[in-house]
This record gives C-alpha cells, sequence and structure tokens, in this order.
C-alpha cells in the first residue's frame, strides 16, 4: 500500500483473511489484488473465508431446525441439516413445486400439509422412503459421447 501498488480496500480485504507467517497466502493475495479489481478480490477473499469455516467446523457442526418471528412479523426458519437430509428436504420441496407448479416457499408449505395429512390418518402407518425413492442418477449419453470399445482377442473392453 505504501508503494501504491494496492488501494486501502484491497488492503482490507486481505487483511481479513491473512495472518502473520502466511507469507505464501499474502502473496498469492497481493498478486490477485495488483492483477484483478478489489470486487474481484473481496469474492476471493469471501469464498476462501467460507472454506476455511467449513473446514473448521465440519467435525462439531450438529444439525438443527429452529424458528423465530421477524420484526415485519413474519415466521422464519432456518435449518443446518447434513448433506443427504438437506438433498432430502430440497428434492421434496422441488419435487411438490415443480408438480403443483408452486413457488419454494409455498411447496415448504404444502410439504407440511401433506406430512400433517399423513399423520393424521391412522388407517395407513408412516414408513419412510424406500431405496428406490431415496436417491436417483440419471445419465444422458448419446452414442457419439460413449468412447470407442477396444476389441481383444475375447471380449470387448
Amino acid at each position: 500500500m505504501g508503494a501504491g501498488r494496492l488501494s486501502y480496500s484491497q488492503v482490507r480485504a486481505i487483511s481479513r483473511l491473512a495472518h502473520d507467517g502466511e507469507h505464501r497466502l499474502i502473496e498469492d493475495l497481493i498478486e490477485a489484488a495488483v492483477n484483478g479489481t478489489t470486487g474481484q478480490l473481496e469474492t476471493l477473499v469471501r469464498g476462501l473465508r467460507t472454506v476455511g469455516n467449513a473446514d473448521n467446523e465440519a467435525e462439531h457442526l450438529e444439525e438443527y431446525v429452529s424458528h423465530s418471528w421477524s420484526s415485519e412479523a413474519q415466521w422464519r426458519m432456518h435449518a443446518r441439516l447434513d448433506p443427504e437430509h438437506g438433498a432430502i428436504v430440497q428434492s421434496a420441496i422441488e419435487t411438490i413445486a415443480r408438480a403443483e407448479r408452486l413457488d419454494h416457499a409455498a411447496a415448504l408449505v404444502r410439504m407440511a400439509e401433506i406430512a400433517l395429512a399423513a399423520v393424521a390418518d391412522t388407517e395407513k402407518p408412516l414408513r419412510g422412503l424406500r431405496g428406490d425413492e431415496r436417491a436417483a442418477v440419471l445419465i444422458h449419453l448419446t452414442a457419439a459421447e460413449l468412447p470407442a470399445a477396444k476389441v481383444t482377442s475375447r471380449r470387448v473392453v
């Protein structure tokens, strides 16, 4: 900054991430600052901080769901779920939204209505997802995208 190569905003962004003794990181961030815009540097630092926080906190994060009222008198919900559980919730919301042509907020409410109706139906016991309902991976390929098979004397590889 004293040499005029970096602006105050660039130095501030770098200082939010780099600490004493992290010379290589500081050099890399200075190079990014010199060769990019301040906005690009801010985005880079924000991304690196997110990754760093995830690495440091991954061992002790617990799942939770919390709710509260906003100052605008709206109900809020916040959740932290394991990736598999989050994918199930996301898939349910997206499936309901697509099937009933709803936005995601309305689909979440609809999902709650469906769950309450299922619990109230005492004639049918509740069940979890079966294996084939839990996950599906679809791969679409054309013949042109497949690698050519090598033919040996006995088999196709």
